[in-house]
């Protein structure tokens, strides 16, 4: 999943909520990394977790501006779906 916030922001923290549906247990994303790039070709990571919990909204720092990349690296099991309900972006204004 990619986001585009079409100009710079320095985004403080972003939460991952899994789907509260449960028939698909093992479409809930459980590792993942957020990747960050300024140019869309050189990504870094910025964050990763792993072994997540069912029906937890995960919130997560963030020090860098960018593009945002959330690169789910497994789930709990279901090889062709990942179910996310919410991902959230948190930016400071001044």
């Amino acid at each position: 999943m990619q986001y585009d916030l079409g100009h710079a922001e320095r985004v403080q923290r972003y939460s991952v909520t899994s789907t509260p549906d449960v028939n698909l247990v093992e479409r809930d994303p459980k590792d993942w990394q957020l990747q960050g790039s300024n140019d869309g070709s050189n990504w870094t990571t910025l964050d990763t977790q792993s072994s997540q919990t069912r029906f937890e909204r995960k919130t997560c720092a963030v020090a860098s501006p960018g593009s945002y990349w959330l690169n789910i690296t497994a789930d709990n099991g279901d090889s062709a779906f990942t179910a996310v309900s919410e991902m959230g972006l948190f930016v400071s204004r001044p």
